[in-house]
């Protein structure tokens, strides 16, 4: 299941990068790596979701992917760390994960999921842990950038 919902999530992100900022990506599979994949500096932008199934959407990109994006998505040029560029990845958040939940809600098991707001972390040697989950990872790349999003599902439900 949790490998389905990943699908829909990455399938969800490249479609939603060429719609609204005309970057051709695709989705490649990873294996579960928690805490942090990028280097350096590291902006992750963490959701839940509830109903049949519990879990979260942890969004992981290195500071310079995080600055290309929220320039491409304000049409302006922005320094690193401007808040600009975390309102806009929270806005990308909501709309890649919504557009995955409508898709799986829609679908035969209808699990009724419903998502939690966005929080935007920004560090450097994040480290995110769940021991109580199940953890599946995907890679979102185009030809300057990547995104790994990470799908923690609780054991145990649905």
């Amino acid at each position: 299941m949790a490998r389905e919902y990943l699908t829909c999530l990455t399938e969800s992100m490249t479609s939603v990068l060429k719609k609204m900022i005309d970057i051709d990506s695709v989705s490649l599979e990873a294996a579960p790596v928690l805490p942090s994949v990028t280097a350096g500096v590291t902006v992750v932008s963490l959701l839940g979701f509830n109903g049949a199934r519990k879990g979260r959407v942890v969004m992981e990109m290195s500071i310079d992917t995080a600055q290309h994006l929220g320039q491409a998505l304000n049409q302006e040029e922005l320094t690193p760390f401007d808040k600009m560029i975390f309102y806009a990845l929270s806005e990308l958040s909501n709309i890649f994960c919504g557009a995955a939940v409508t898709k799986i809600n829609n679908g035969p098991d209808r699990p009724g999921l419903r998502l939690t707001p966005p929080n935007i972390l920004v560090g450097e040697g994040m480290q995110v842990f769940d021991a109580h989950a199940e953890l599946e990872t995907a890679r979102v790349t185009w030809s300057d950038g990547e995104i790994f999003i990470h799908l923690s599902m609780e054991r145990g439900a649905g």
